[in-house]
């Protein structure tokens, strides 16, 4: 080989060699955590030293807090200042090693480049999409990088779970109202939208100064007049910060108002806010609300109150549901049926649930039987609650509409069930179901109970109070099938038919299918009375859902573990098979 050959041979070598490096690999937060607080403690570059500290809070996830002092060669301590920022505004992306003859770093942006990052200095706050990271050698740079890649990717975040518009709308007028002062003025902040109005939204500032001097300014907008590119979090005058909203083609739809006086129309909009990560969430649920983007599982079912023991599943459907479409083929299935919601079986006694009845000519009643326990817990008497009306298949859901909400009393245990004929006292539809009501079917082939169900959403209150609700009823027919192989967790279990069984000794419920897990507690029924215990009573009826693939060992005695459901609110745990007879 020639010496030129062997030459161009050990630079592309070297070349080679600093391209490849392996990556630095973490197992955990805290070896992440203290990688970098270890590597970045001391640092020299030429003609300086750096200090870093930090502080990974837990109180806020995600939130750290930088601090950075440093000295020049000759020992003169120079400025310090730190960095409040929140992982998850990290662009990962950009973390990039720049280097100049005098100083190493790693160079951190934040994502979208916006001004996320809140820097403390000579005792003034600013903010800065960009900070800095000194480094003592190239490599050090690149293990620090990956550390923090590490953190970016697995720290937990705060996510918003929404469910529905209604869920981002109350989030917003929850989360917005803020007061805070900067340069010697005080600003109050609301927000609220208007429902009756095709969702307008309203925003409110109110800027007090040191001389009690006030300035009250509303903004009037609809979402759908702005640009969702266009959202993003600015650095206003004074150092706040402020969530920027731009309108499309900067057409000016915005109403001001000022004092109580409607002043213009503009074409922007800045809200304050006093915290990146706020003004990161307004912006992701404006974005959310934009494009209808929310999440899948819904808020669990809330059990209504009850005079006697009753049997429901208290994991209604898996996290792996999905969305099945109605049509005019397969409607027939779901109609003339009655569903009650979540019982396993027929109430006894005269106690609180909800039934829905939809009707092959397309009409539907949905009533809540309320014992009335003013005149004792034994009495019959009480009362429905009806909302009747039509319904039609649109979109694959269907889309109810409500013709009017009534009251029927009873005084025989309410075996006689409403029709929708009877007249009853008139009630307020918007206090009851009366608000945007549609049915989506739902397919779960992970289910331990059905694989089926039927989920019912509707908003109602008015004004000054809102709710949404949402609620299961499972579709008889669809349950799953003894023996069947299903998941609870990670682990695969076998389906037994939610048989009724009794407790024959006294144990505790678990967690976990394991007598080192974490022990349940459930309510207990005295007579009419509960009383919370973790130790099940001879006797006690449970419903038997499921039961472990395998054997094992409790004791002396050897049998499976099983899933159950027991108790007034519907505790679901694992009780050892030694201590259960199954019933039919």
């Amino acid at each position: 080989m020639h010496i030129i050959q062997r030459i161009c041979l050990f630079f592309l070598t070297i070349a080679a060699g600093s391209l490849c490096y392996s990556q630095h690999e973490f197992t955990s937060l805290d070896e992440a955590q203290m990688f970098i607080t270890s590597k970045l403690q001391e640092v020299s570059n030429p003609g300086k030293t750096y200090q870093h500290s930090f502080n990974f809070e837990t109180g806020r996830t995600g939130m750290v807090t930088a601090a950075i002092n440093s000295k020049d060669s000759k020992g003169k301590a120079q400025p310090a200042y730190s960095v409040d920022f929140f992982l998850e505004h990290i662009d990962p992306d950009k973390i990039l090693q720049v280097s100049t003859t005098k100083e190493l770093k790693l160079e951190i942006h934040a994502k979208r480049d916006q001004k996320l990052f809140k820097m403390l200095k000579d005792g003034k706050t600013s903010y800065t999409n960009t900070m800095s990271l000194y480094c003592s050698d190239a490599q050090i740079a690149r293990d620090v990088k990956d550390a923090l890649l590490y953190l970016v990717a697995n720290s937990p975040s705060d996510k918003i779970v929404l469910y529905t518009e209604e869920d981002a709308y109350i989030w917003l007028e929850n989360n917005m109202k803020k007061s805070y002062t900067s340069n010697k003025v005080t600003y109050d902040l609301s927000f609220s939208v208007d429902r009756s109005s095709k969702n307008k939204m309203i925003y409110n500032l109110t800027a007090t100064d040191d001389k009690a001097q006030k300035k009250q300014m509303k903004y009037e907008f609809y979402l759908t007049d702005f640009n969702d590119a266009s959202f993003k979090v600015m650095v206003t005058s004074g150092n706040m910060l402020s969530v920027n909203l731009l309108t499309v083609n900067n057409t000016k739809a915005i109403t001001y108002f000022e004092n109580g006086i409607q002043k213009s129309f503009v074409n922007k909009l800045d809200m304050a806010v006093n915290d990146a990560k706020l003004a990161e969430d307004i912006i992701s649920v404006f974005e959310r609300i934009k494009t209808a983007n929310f999440d899948k599982e819904e808020i669990k079912v809330t059990k209504v109150d009850e005079t006697t023991k009753r049997y429901w599943s208290s994991q209604d459907y898996s996290s792996s549901h999905s969305i099945g479409s109605f049509s005019s083929a397969n409607l027939k299935n779901y109609t003339d049926k009655t569903y009650k919601l979540n019982l396993l079986y027929e109430p006894s006694l005269n106690i609180q649930y909800t039934s829905m009845n939809l009707k092959s000519d397309k009409t539907y009643l949905i009533y809540t039987n309320i014992p009335d326990l003013s005149k004792g817990i034994e009495s019959s008497a009480g009362w429905y609650e009806v909302n009747e009306g039509s319904y039609a298949e649109k979109d694959g859901k269907l889309q109810l509409t409500t013709k009017r909400c009534y009251k029927l009393a009873y005084s025989d245990f309410g075996e006689k069930k409403p029709t929708g004929k009877e007249k009853g006292e008139v009630l307020d539809c918007k206090k009851s179901f009366g608000n945007s009501i549609y049915i989506e079917l739902v397919l779960d082939d992970q289910s331990l109970y059905y694989n089926e169900y039927l989920r019912l959403h509707a908003t109602c209150g008015d004004k000054k109070s809102k709710c949404v609700d949402t609620l299961m009823f499972a579709v008889s027919g669809t349950e799953v099938k003894p023996d069947e192989v299903r998941k609870k967790g990670d682990q695969q279990v076998t389906i037994i038919g939610l048989k009724r069984g009794t407790v024959t000794g006294e144990t505790k419920l678990r967690a976990t299918p394991s007598t080192k897990a974490a022990v349940k507690t459930y309510e207990l029924e005295m007579g009419y009375d509960t009383e919370t215990t973790e130790t099940v009573q001879v006797g006690e009826m449970v419903t038997i859902i499921a039961r472990t693939k395998s054997k094992s060992k409790v004791g002396k005695v050897e049998d499976y573990w099983y899933l159950v459901d027991i108790g007034r609110y519907s505790t679901e745990a694992w009780i050892h098979g030694q201590y259960i007879k199954l019933g039919q």
